[in-house]
């Protein structure tokens, strides 16, 4: 566990993508150790803020579920304006990943999240993670039922 969250607000809106919407849920998994055995409740109470950017990344050969979507956390690194990924902090819920891992697969959407806040952890309550998911269409792919192409 180490780096620095890198905010949401130095994420630059990338012009060959366009925002689809903004779609408001909680990190599911945030109980559970990360596959190198780091407790990920220790990573969320030392790391995880408001504002800190988090990166969605598709998980198909996971045994459980292959819509899988995990939630990273986005870190500074020693090369400016390049972030990197850093620990899972846990997955999209089931019935969201369902609906959103197809578009990631077939069309590319890129998924890119924030943390709104961080709650729980009074008298020994797990603490959790409420995250603001923006999705995003490459601009080769038409707003479904808009008559504005899409260039």
């Amino acid at each position: 566990m180490e780096g620095e969250s890198y905010p949401i607000s130095e994420i630059t809106a990338d012009p060959n993508f366009s925002h689809v919407r903004s779609i408001h849920t909680k990190i599911r998994g945030v109980t559970k150790e990360t596959h190198d055995g780091v407790n990920r409740q220790q990573i969320i109470s030392h790391f995880c803020r408001c504002g800190d950017a988090l990166y969605l990344i598709r998980e198909p050969n996971n045994p459980v579920d292959s819509n899988a979507i995990q939630v990273r956390r986005i870190v500074y690194s020693d090369v400016p304006d390049k972030p990197r990924l850093r620990e899972q902090l846990g997955y999209v819920s089931r019935e969201l990943a369902e609906k959103l891992a197809p578009k990631m697969d077939a069309d590319g959407f890129v998924l890119i999240a924030w943390i709104m806040n961080v709650t729980g952890g009074e008298d020994g309550e797990s603490l959790g993670v409420n995250i603001q998911i923006e999705e995003y269409r490459p601009a080769r792919h038409p707003i479904r039922g808009s008559k504005r192409p899409s260039y």
